[in-house]
C-alpha cells in the first residue's frame, strides 16, 4: 500500500523515484496520472446516493466524462441493473466494483488496485476475479497488490514478489511455478537412484512417493540435466515429469517464510 501511494503521488518517497508509463511522477505527474485509474484500499462512496449518482458526482469533478462512459463502466463492472439503488444497499463486493468503476471513468491506460478482494466473501471474490478478466479482455493493464496468492495465480500473468520491502522476484506465473517445481522420475532400482541423488547438493530433499517414484529437484532445475545425470550413473528413467507448485508455495520458498514472518 505504501508503494502504491508513492507511485500515485499521494505520499512522497524519502529517497528514490517512481516512474509510471515510463515517466517520472515527480516531474510529469500532472500529465501521467490522468492516464491512471486507482483504487487504494476501501473506496470512498456516498452511501445515501445511488451507484450511478456516485459516478456522476466524481465525473463532474473530473470533467469530460460523458453519460455514455458512465453506462460503459456500469456494464463493465456488472452494476447496470443496480445503478439506481442506494449504495448502502450494496454488498461489500458491489461497493468494491463501484470503486473500480470510478477508477475507470477516464478510460485509463493503467489500473492500479490495492487489495481489491480484501474482506470479500467467496462470491465477492469470484465477482472481482471475473471483473479483472473482463478488464484485461478490454485491453487494460491491471496492477494488483494482494496477499490472496491463490487469486493472484488465477488473475495475473506476471508477478512481483516483495519481502521486507525488497523486490525478490519478477516473473511470469508460468515460469515461476514451473521453475520451482520438482521432477517425478519413474526408474528401476529407485532406492539406489534415491541414495545417489540425495548425495548431491541439489537433491538432498529427494524422496520416493507412494508409488515408488523418485521425486527430486534437478541440477540447474532442468529435467534434461537430471536425465543426463541418471543415465551417466547407470539408471535409465522410464518417465520424467515436472511437478509444479502453486504460487503460495513458491512465495514461502522465496521469502523463507514457511514458519512465519511473511510481509
Amino acid at each position: 500500500t505504501t508503494t502504491i501511494r508513492m507511485a500515485l503521488g499521494l505520499i512522497a518517497p524519502t529517497s528514490g523515484s517512481v516512474a509510471i508509463l515510463r515517466q517520472d511522477i515527480a516531474s510529469h505527474g500532472s500529465r501521467i496520472l490522468p492516464r491512471v485509474g486507482a483504487l487504494v484500499e476501501t473506496p470512498a462512496l456516498y452511501l445515501y446516493m445511488s451507484g450511478r449518482n456516485n459516478l456522476r458526482a466524481v465525473a463532474s469533478v473530473l470533467g469530460g466524462v460523458s453519460a455514455a462512459r458512465i453506462d460503459t463502466v456500469l456494464d463493465l463492472v456488472g452494476l447496470r441493473a443496480r445503478q439506481k439503488d442506494r449504495v448502502r444497499t450494496y454488498s461489500l463486493g458491489m461497493k468494491q466494483r463501484l470503486g473500480v468503476a470510478i477508477a475507470l471513468l477516464q478510460d485509463p491506460d493503467l489500473l492500479i488496485l490495492d487489495e481489491p478482494a480484501n474482506g470479500l466473501d467467496p462470491a465477492g471474490i469470484v465477482e472481482m476475479r471475473d471483473l479483472m478478466h473482463r478488464l484485461t479482455a478490454e485491453g487494460k493493464t491491471v496492477f494488483i497488490s494482494s496477499h490472496l496468492l491463490t487469486e493472484v495465480q488465477q488473475i495475473c500473468t506476471r508477478v512481483a514478489i516483495i519481502n521486507l520491502g525488497k523486490l525478490v522476484k519478477v516473473s511470469t506465473i508460468e515460469d515461476l511455478i514451473s521453475g520451482h517445481g520438482e521432477f517425478v522420475v519413474t526408474v528401476e532400482r529407485a532406492q539406489e537412484a534415491l541414495a545417489l541423488v540425495k548425495a548431491q547438493q541439489w537433491g538432498k530433499d529427494a524422496r520416493l512417493d507412494t508409488r515408488g517414484a523418485l521425486v527430486t529437484s534437478a541440477p540447474g532445475k532442468r529435467g534434461r540435466d537430471l536425465n543426463l545425470f541418471l543415465v551417466n550413473a547407470g539408471f535409465v528413467p522410464e518417465t520424467i515429469t515436472q511437478s509444479t507448485q502453486d504460487l503460495e508455495q513458491v512465495f514461502l520458498e522465496l521469502t523463507n517464510s514457511g514458519t512465519g514472518g511473511v510481509q
